[in-house]
C-alpha cells in the first residue's frame, strides 16, 4: 500500500507538490481499500470467514456505523470511511457474540465437571486458545475461537475447566478429558489446524 509518483524530468518540483495536494483525498481513499483488501485476506481467507464451523461469504459495505451480522448466509461487514481496521471490527463483533455463547456453555460444562471457574474472560491471544490461572480459577478463552466448530469451543472449555483439578497436561490430565469427552483429541486436533 505504499505510493509512488513518478513524473517526466522537465515537471518542476513545485508542480508535483500541488499535483499531490490535490490528489490527497483519491491517494487516501484508495490507500485505505488496499490496506482494508489486505486485511481482509489475511483475516478472512480470499472472501469467506468460517464461524462456529460454518464458511459464510464476506460482503464489506460502506455503512454509517461499524457493525458485522449473519444475513442471508453472508457475513457482512458494515463499515464507515474512518475505520481502516477489518480486524477491529471483527475482534469486537466476536467479542460480543462470546459474551452471549460462554455462560451457556460453561453453566453446562461446570455442571458436568462440578468444577467452577471464579471468572471467564475473553481477549485476543495469539499463541494460545485459552489459559486457567489455577490461584484464582479465572479462565480466559481467546476470542478466535469463534472461528471453529461450537464442538472446539466446548473441548476448550472442559480442558481449562480440567486445570482447575489437574494443573499439568500429564496423564491424569488426559484421564480427566477422556472421562467427560472421550473424542477430545478430534476436537485439540481441529484447534492446532
Amino acid at each position: 500500500a505504499s505510493v509512488v509518483l513518478s513524473a517526466p524530468k522537465f515537471v518542476g518540483k513545485k508542480f508535483i507538490i500541488e499535483f499531490i495536494k490535490s490528489k490527497i483525498d483519491w491517494i487516501k481513499l484508495n490507500k485505505e481499500k488496499i490496506i482494508n483488501k489486505q486485511q481482509t485476506k489475511q483475516l478472512f481467507n480470499l472472501n469467506t470467514i468460517t464461524i462456529l464451523g460454518k464458511k459464510y461469504p464476506l460482503k464489506i459495505i460502506s455503512a454509517q456505523k461499524n457493525k458485522v451480522q449473519i444475513k442471508d448466509d453472508f457475513i457482512i461487514f458494515s463499515k464507515d470511511l474512518t475505520e481502516t481496521s477489518v480486524t477491529k471490527i471483527f475482534n469486537s463483533w466476536a467479542k460480543k457474540e462470546l459474551k452471549k455463547l460462554l455462560p451457556g456453555y460453561f453453566e453446562k460444562w461446570q455442571n458436568i465437571t462440578n468444577l467452577k471457574a471464579s471468572s471467564v474472560k475473553i481477549r485476543d491471544m495469539k499463541t494460545r486458545w485459552g489459559s486457567c490461572n489455577i490461584k484464582t480459577k479465572a479462565i480466559t478463552i481467546n476470542l478466535q475461537i469463534i472461528k471453529k466448530p461450537i464442538q472446539c469451543l466446548e473441548y476448550l472449555i472442559l480442558h481449562e475447566l480440567a486445570h482447575i483439578k489437574e494443573k499439568n497436561h500429564d496423564k491424569n490430565f488426559k484421564n480427566l478429558l477422556s472421562s467427560y469427552m472421550p473424542d477430545w483429541k478430534i476436537y485439540r486436533k481441529m484447534l492446532k489446524e
